[in-house]
């Protein structure tokens, strides 16, 4: 083999070890570690692009992966935090309407692009109506706290409920987080019933 050819597969081998050799050797070093949830499958794999689901262990129920990404460190797409706050509400966010049915409420919740509202009757002739935010996605009345709890693990959007067991027993489900409720503005105010509770979330 002339010295040309030689050259040309050295240089051919160190490329091929540079670009699969080390990258194959790369892998995380040890078991992910998940806190205040469980692995839903025994850890076989510590090799890059190994994926594992997890189940957190909160009154909300809440799913995520962990990865073992390219540089041998395994990454999450969430934390298991839950933020639980008994005897703890703020007020809602809504728009106020004087309307003459409930169907020109409902015109008024769609134009909005909202998922709940509700009216109250004032006179024959006209009614209030309250639109919520688009992050509010439910509002119930007549529940327990439970039903509300099951309520939001129904929902796959579903990251905090504000529950008060007066004035009809009011569940309301937002698609955000207590952190972001808060920076929204949302005051908590204490209160003698009342539970505020939110995953992926540290309590303010």
């Amino acid at each position: 083999m002339n010295k040309f050819l030689c050259s040309v597969l050295l240089v051919l081998v160190g490329i091929w070890l540079a670009t699969v050799g080390f990258t194959d050797a790369v892998q995380c070093t040890s078991d992910p570690i998940i806190i205040n949830g469980v692995f839903d499958s025994d850890i076989t794999s510590r090799e890059v692009g190994a994926v594992y689901d997890f189940t957190c262990n909160g009154t909300l129920e809440d799913t995520g992966t962990v990865t073992c990404d390219d540089i041998g460190d395994w990454t999450t797409n969430l934390t298991c935090e839950e933020c639980y706050l008994p005897n703890k509400y703020f007020y809602m966010q809504y728009s106020f309407y004087c309307v003459s049915s409930e169907d020109e409420c409902v015109q008024k919740c769609d134009e909005m692009n909202c998922k709940a509202y509700y009216t109250v009757i004032r006179q024959n002739t006209w009614s209030s109506c309250y639109v919520f935010l688009p992050y509010i996605i439910f509002r119930g009345t007549g529940m327990s706290v439970q039903q509300c709890i099951d309520k939001c693990n129904e929902m796959d959007e579903c990251l905090t409920i504000r529950y008060r067991p007066i004035r009809g027993d009011l569940c309301y489900l937002f698609k955000v987080t207590v952190t972001e409720l808060v920076a929204m503005g949302n005051v908590l105010r204490s209160t003698s019933t009342g539970t505020i509770i939110g995953k992926r979330s540290i309590c303010p």
